[in-house]
């Protein structure tokens, strides 16, 4: 049959390519929330953004959600002071996890400024994905595929599932979608059959970390591949230096 894959792998190339060709930045394999992997994410980046954050000497990606979770959490320069002990009671992290794992790291890519014991972001938060579109591939799974692209919406504004084209034609007709939307494939093209609404993610810490890895794509020709197998890229934060309730 003419819409036939040899395997998922095969659907994946041929939906990376197709977003690459409309100008998106692409990664493969991403896991930036608590939602599993998701086989695409294509992004648009927001120019002024990362300008803004060359400008202030931030050259590198911030890593995982607990870096950009604490960033969050820090006041703007010139809008006032914490210390570490009420960063670590807004944020979740004991002092001692984010005086050895978070700020030193943070502090040297120029994002937070120290002044004693007393911290501050240097400039506002700047996310570099202005979209951010998850699309879970499937050859056969179809209730899967929607479970799947749903959980995408923590760090998503839109979620997708694409399969071969005679299962996208059919499943267009189901009512559990729940604003999935569907994109139609065949190993030599792809296209929309179905719009998914876009919403502000569920996660701004995932959604930032996917904004993160949206840069790294971009430094890597427009696509980054497995992205879930590169932990010293970004690692999750352990849950043991959560602090105990």
């Amino acid at each position: 049959m003419p819409d036939e894959f040899r395997d998922e792998a095969e659907l994946k190339r041929v939906l990376a390519e197709w977003y690459r060709c409309r100008g998106f930045v692409v990664a493969t394999e991403v896991s930036p929330g608590p939602s599993g992997i998701a086989d695409v994410v294509a992004f648009r980046l927001v120019e002024r953004h990362l300008r803004k954050r060359l400008a202030a000497g931030q050259s590198d990606a911030m890593a995982s959600r607990a870096q950009i979770t604490v960033f969050l959490n820090l006041p703007d320069a010139g809008s006032g002071w914490i210390s570490e002990d009420e960063l670590s009671e807004m944020a979740g992290f004991s002092v001692p996890y984010l005086r050895r794992q978070l700020l030193p790291t943070l502090e040297q890519g120029g994002f937070v400024v120290r002044r004693e014991r007393r911290l501050c972001r240097v400039n506002g938060w700047y996310p570099l994905a202005g979209a951010t579109i998850a699309i879970e591939a499937k050859l056969h799974d179809v209730s899967r595929a929607i479970e799947q692209a749903i959980a995408y919406r923590y760090f998503a504004d839109e979620v997708y599932m694409a399969l071969p084209s005679s299962a996208a034609y059919r499943a267009r007709r189901r009512r559990d979608l729940k604003g999935v939307g569907i994109i139609a494939a065949k190993p030599d093209s792809a296209w929309c059959i179905k719009r998914s609404p876009r919403a502000e993610p569920l996660s701004q810490a995932c959604s930032g970390l996917a904004g993160e890895v949206a840069w790294l794509a971009s430094r890597h020709g427009g696509l980054l591949e497995g992205v879930h197998e590169c932990p010293t890229q970004f690692p999750l934060a352990d849950a043991s230096s959560r602090r105990s309730s």
